[in-house]
């Protein structure tokens, strides 16, 4: 065996994301290749004990696939190991989630697009445990790449691994009830993600700023709650996210295979769009068809909350009142089940 050793220098530009346990991200170019890429630093005093350094590293690279990030090269220096990994401008789903509420046909294209991913690691005895927004990258041409495989771990011949940190949004509730885990972890953690898709980041920003979700905010499935989504997320979009978030493993999804299957189905309000602007406080949704185009919009007005619609219709250019959208409801909570009903009468 002819061993050698070589130098690897890059410079680090910037950090990129702040959700990591145990490693910071950074913007990084590379010396020898002149080119700008992802560098993720880890301290090698926070692997645990026993585990080999590059494990992650080697976890990724046995992983290709369409939609899991490529890794580059592994390198260290005396404290810290290095992954070298693609960089892309549109940075992270959470990012994209942070910017703008995602349509339904987004919603189904990138969770297909993780999801498949997870399938495909699950298949190699692999278990994920830390899938969340920060962690699905979107890549150039628009495709959503699982990343980050620093707890991931591999299952025993009987479907079991272990982790030894969790995010503090993502908590499972069989974290708290068993010490080695099966893909139902990653199950519900996708549900969670799912869920985020669907409804934006707020409620789990705050939870984060408040130290985390609860143990009995898990085991009793409050948190996130279940019944609350945006109006115009339909009703089969909502059953899988329910599934994937049951508190009782034998109750979700048995696998990542079926929950791809209900998403790939849904047909409801694939049409339409959210915005919410937190100036003027108003909430709009757009159903943008080939012969029109319906604009719904909620504002509070005198403390009561206020709907109204109205059509543009492209071959003729003429804008009309939708008098059914016209509404006025005492809270916002009444005021988003007529919108929603609104929307689903007119599928």
């Amino acid at each position: 065996m002819d061993m050698r050793v070589s130098e690897i220098y890059f410079e680090l530009i910037s950090e990129i994301g702040q959700e990591g346990l145990n490693s910071k991200t950074h913007i990084a170019r590379d010396i020898q290749l002149d080119a700008t890429l992802v560098i993720k630093e880890i301290n090698k005093s926070d692997i645990p004990k026993g585990t080999p350094y590059f494990t992650e590293a080697r976890f990724l690279y046995e992983s290709r696939h369409p939609n899991v990030m490529e890794i580059h090269y592994a390198s260290q220096d005396a404290d810290k190991l290095y992954l070298a990994m693609p960089y892309y401008k549109k940075g992270s789903l959470n990012s994209v989630i942070n910017n703008k509420f995602l349509s339904i046909p987004e919603i189904i294209h990138f969770g297909l697009d993780f999801l498949s991913a997870l399938h495909f690691i699950h298949s190699k005895g692999l278990i994920h445990f830390d899938v969340k927004p920060s962690n699905i990258i979107i890549n150039d041409a628009g495709k959503a790449l699982l990343t980050d495989f620093g707890l991931a771990g591999l299952t025993n011949r009987y479907g079991f691994a272990t982790v030894q940190a969790a995010y503090p949004t993502h908590l499972t509730p069989e974290i708290f009830q068993a010490g080695a885990f099966t893909v139902q972890y990653d199950v519900f953690q996708a549900g969670l993600t799912l869920y985020r898709m669907c409804n934006g980041n707020a409620d789990f920003d705050l939870k984060l700023q408040m130290g985390g979700v609860t143990q009995e905010e898990v085991l009793r499935g409050t948190f996130p709650d279940r019944n609350t989504f945006l109006p115009h997320i339909p009703d089969s979009l909502r059953a899988v996210v329910k599934k994937a978030l049951k508190v009782h493993p034998d109750q979700r999804y048995k696998s990542i295979i079926h929950m791809m299957n209900d998403l790939a189905s849904l047909k409801e309000n694939l049409n339409w769009s959210y915005s919410y602007d937190p100036g003027t406080g108003r909430h709009q949704w757009v159903e943008d068809t080939e012969r029109s185009t319906r604009t719904l919009v909620l504002f509070e007005d005198n403390r009561t909350w206020k709907t109204e619609g109205s059509k543009y219709t492209k071959a003729s250019q003429n804008v009309t009142r939708v008098p059914a959208w016209f509404t006025r409801s005492a809270t916002m909570a009444e005021a988003f089940n007529k919108v929603k009903q609104a929307i689903d009468d007119s599928n």
